[in-house]
């Protein structure tokens, strides 16, 4: 997907050249409009700074709003050095293999694979580790992870709402004023309000590393609070708790200019109606008191309710486990 470069090398060869997608087809479908804007109608995609300005992309069933797009699109030093090239590139592939399937995305990939004059598509996923003890970590995550499914043993059923900010996500720092990666502090007390883990203790935990397919497969677990990249949508629909996005299309991302968390929760949310969020404009610090309320709907009540969105959820998983 990003070492484009190497195509020359396969070509040079005579080699049939592969591009592997591990993103969902409505981005690739999203990357393909865009570069066929600016490069077949002379459009400077870079002035989509407008938040109300949607755009038509073929396999979206809805108008996709500007505010959901990847912040690089509106980069004009970096948006057509990497994002339209790697575009332009994708089509001189052999084929796009790319982690996604028939059930889930069946508008985007026969958009892609009919409409946009790219190479053929092979839906190869969903490319998920189920299995792994500690995602090949040597990290001491295999202790870390037999603690936290012990934790959930003792909790009721469908009482844990988990949290991910993911592996690229940030947490605005206190104290130094930038922002603080997973790996950039050495306590929890760093980053987080003082006293939050005192006030939470025996309620709550705060966890680095997550085997996040098991706490989401984990019968304690009643909801998802997701930061929407690919693959953890793909664990959170094979699993099958309802989910809520994390996201804030009304701010920069926190998960950095490329990534299109964003777009993956407008697509799945708007277009699809498997996760649950009541609004494309939340933010981060007006999460709590708007979203707490759709948490208690329907994660602690949905064992009584049937809630829409986790029976989605699993049609979704079941559709595809049963085919071939």
């Amino acid at each position: 997907m990003l070492y484009m470069d190497m195509m020359d090398v396969a070509n040079e060869l005579n080699l049939p050249c592969y591009v592997f997608f591990p993103s969902g087809a409505g981005f690739l479908s999203l990357m393909m409009r865009l570069q066929s804007l600016s490069d077949d109608h002379g459009i400077d995609v870079t002035e989509y700074t407008d938040p109300d300005t949607e755009l038509d992309i073929p396999g979206f069933r809805n108008r996709v709003p500007s505010k959901v797009l990847p912040s690089i699109v509106r980069d004009k030093d970096f948006a057509s050095s990497f994002l339209l090239k790697q575009a332009r590139r994708y089509r001189d592939a052999k084929g796009i293999i790319i982690n996604t399937f028939m059930e889930l995305e069946s508008d985007a990939l026969n958009a892609v694979s009919k409409g946009l004059d790219i190479p053929r598509i092979f839906p190869v996923g969903p490319i998920i580790n189920l299995n792994s003890k500690n995602g090949g970590r040597t990290d001491g995550s295999h202790d870390n992870r037999d603690s936290i499914l012990l934790w959930l043993d003792d909790q009721p059923p469908v009482s844990v709402v988990f949290l991910c900010f993911g592996s690229m996500g940030t947490i605005g720092g206190s104290s130094g004023g930038g922002k603080l990666g997973p790996r950039d502090y050495e306590s929890f007390e760093g980053v987080l309000p003082d006293g939050f883990l005192d006030r939470t203790a025996g309620i709550g935990r705060v966890i680095g590393w997550a085997p996040q397919s098991a706490i989401l497969s984990h019968q304690a677990t009643g909801a998802f609070v997701s930061h929407c990249g690919w693959n953890s949508t793909l664990e959170s629909l094979w699993c099958g708790p309802p989910w809520s996005s994390a996201l804030s299309p009304t701010k920069k991302s926190r998960y950095g200019p490329c990534t299109p968390n964003n777009t993956n929760a407008f697509k799945l949310v708007r277009d699809l109606g498997i996760g649950c969020r009541d609004s494309l404009d939340y933010v981060w610090d007006r999460w709590t008191h708007e979203q707490m309320s759709w948490l208690k709907r329907t994660s602690w009540q949905r064992d009584k309710t049937g809630d829409g969105c986790r029976k989605r959820s699993e049609e979704e998983g079941e559709d595809h486990e049963g085919g071939e």
